[in-house]
């Protein structure tokens, strides 16, 4: 079927999530109005969609997803003995599928957008199960993130104790623990999400439906949600606290104005760790405020009178989290010497290979 013989089709893929939701309403168009640019979107809400989702977000994303294969080759050829190098090497990684099914959503939206919905049959449900992978990814790297907060507070305030005990093998099995029961908690709960299959001589046309929608009321759908919800709020009120503790002893080791190398190293790392976690607190705190705003008003849901306000909230803190996964490599680049001298050894292998090959 020709992109020409596409008729005007309104189509909806309302995610229930905190971060999150792409309306392909404001992608509604003809094929007519595309070539003579003449898309008439009166609504604010409908532009800002259509800014973020084909620009910013494929943007954002693809940079993500260098910056993390980069960080992760940098980091697998440093020591991972390291408790440190390790966790930064599994967030590296967590923060790089991320980007990349970032990058897929992007690519499903553009298609959407194109008029190729029509030849995809399934590509709003890919575009679901993509949503639902991110989310996915994105509980990993915060509980990642979390772990890294906590263990590096237990090296300040209890640095002889935590060096025994809490070795880099040993914190690789917590994480791996802690995301595999997650990981298992929202697989198990999306599974069982209620999908409503819609076909006409057209399309057929997935849709996830919110819990906000009064009519239908998914249990797995519902888990999924209130798990991660709580999961986050948890995971960032932890950071919160890590990253005070953080800064009180680095002023504290500060005071003593020690000469060591070690001890000036560890300072080094903790400083980088407080930027992430910085970054981290400072991206999510947009979804905080979207979160608590949609369980304290009711008219602030998808469905609700306030869904404009809602679906402008949300895409910013959707847009804005991608700088959390995005700007690491600068920190570490800044504050690790060994992450320095390991690619700036890359990219001179990789001119040099440019220059002869």
């Amino acid at each position: 079927m020709s992109n020409s013989t596409v008729e005007p089709k309104q189509i909806e893929l309302w995610f229930s999530s905190m971060d999150v939701e792409i309306t392909t309403d404001a992608l509604d168009f003809t094929t007519s109005e595309l070539n003579a640019t003449d898309v008439k979107l009166t609504d604010l809400s409908k532009y800002f969609s259509i800014v973020c989702l084909l620009v910013l977000h494929p943007i954002l994303s693809l940079f993500a997803l260098c910056a993390n294969i980069l960080n992760t080759i940098v980091f697998r050829k440093m020591d991972l003995t390291e408790g440190v190098s390790l966790s930064l090497f599994i967030l590296s990684l967590a923060d790089g599928f991320q980007a990349g099914v970032n990058l897929a959503i992007s690519s499903c939206v553009f298609l959407i957008w194109f008029g190729y919905q029509s030849d995809l049959i399934c590509l709003e449900a890919v575009t679901a199960v993509l949503v639902l992978s991110t989310h996915i990814s994105r509980n990993m790297g915060t509980l990642i993130t979390t772990v890294i907060a906590i263990v590096r507070c237990c090296c300040v305030t209890m640095p002889f104790t935590v060096q025994e005990i809490l070795t880099a093998r040993r914190q690789l099995v917590i994480i791996l623990v802690i995301c595999s029961v997650s990981f298992t908690v929202l697989v198990s709960s999306s599974s069982r999400m209620t999908i409503a299959c819609e076909d006409d001589s057209r399309f057929t046309i997935y849709n996830i439906f919110s819990p906000f929608d009064q009519n239908i009321r998914d249990d797995g759908l519902i888990t999924f949600d209130l798990f991660r919800s709580i999961a986050f709020s948890v995971c960032f009120l932890v950071v919160c606290i890590s990253m005070v503790v953080l800064i009180l002893g680095l002023k504290k080791s500060a005071m003593l104005r020690t000469s060591n190398d070690g001890d000036r190293k560890n300072q080094q790392i903790v400083k980088s760790i407080i930027l992430v976690l910085a970054i981290f607190l400072l991206c999510n705190l947009l979804q905080v405020i979207t979160l608590q705003t949609r369980t304290f008003t009711e008219q602030f849901t998808p469905f609700g009178t306030l869904h404009e306000e809602h679906t402008v909230l949300r895409l910013s803190s959707f847009i804005i989290t991608k700088f959390d996964i995005s700007s690491n490599i600068f920190v570490y680049y800044y504050f690790n010497r060994q992450f320095r001298v390991v690619i700036k050894k890359i990219f001179s292998r990789i001119s040099f290979s440019i220059i002869r090959p």
